[in-house]
């Protein structure tokens, strides 16, 4: 697996390192929500991290993956219905998408409590690679043991101008995998 691109530097994984950044993003996650189950929002380009963050988010609680393009009122009504607590996204200097506009969206969002940046200065405290650097590679809490717990929310566009969130399980997330 190779995470990063050019313009951030690539690293390649295996598939064990990319597990492991996987189970030391959840414990991140569990634990910056207090040790419940957290909504964690990924808006980020199509980059391993993005994927990292999203697994991470499925086993720590709930994960909700949002179109970076969309204008900020609606990532931000998307952020509230979710009640996301916690933002994984890229660096605003990162080039066009809602990351530009971070500090608009937060003043939107009051739910979200922390932010995490793929790609940041290691010297920046949200520093996503920093953070999972100090984690354990090994998950320090039990994952939810119910196929039929969910995992994920989607936003669809809707037809009613506010976002809807269709809600993904364990189980369906594999059904959807194997129908691949």
């Amino acid at each position: 697996v190779q995470v990063g691109d050019d313009a951030m530097g690539s690293t390649r994984l295996s598939f064990a390192d990319y597990r492991d950044r996987i189970f030391r993003a959840a414990n991140l996650f569990r634990r910056g929500a207090g040790g419940r189950e957290p909504v964690v929002a990924v808006i980020m380009p199509f980059l391993p991290d993005a994927f990292v963050a999203m697994w991470a988010g499925g086993i720590a609680g709930r994960y909700v993956p949002i179109n970076p393009f969309l204008d900020v009122e609606h990532v931000a009504a998307i952020l509230n219905a979710a009640k996301a607590d916690i933002l994984v996204t890229v660096p605003p200097e990162r080039g066009r998408g809602v990351w530009e506009r971070l500090d608009a969206l937060l003043e939107r969002a009051p739910s979200v409590g922390q932010v995490w940046l793929v790609g940041a200065d290691a010297a920046d405290p949200r520093s996503f690679e920093a953070a999972l650097g100090r984690e354990e590679s090994a998950l320090g809490f039990a994952p939810a043991g119910d196929p039929a717990g969910v995992c994920a929310y989607l936003h669809t566009g809707g037809t009613t101008g506010s976002p809807e969130l269709v809600r993904h399980t364990h189980e369906g997330q594999l059904f959807q995998g194997w129908l691949c």
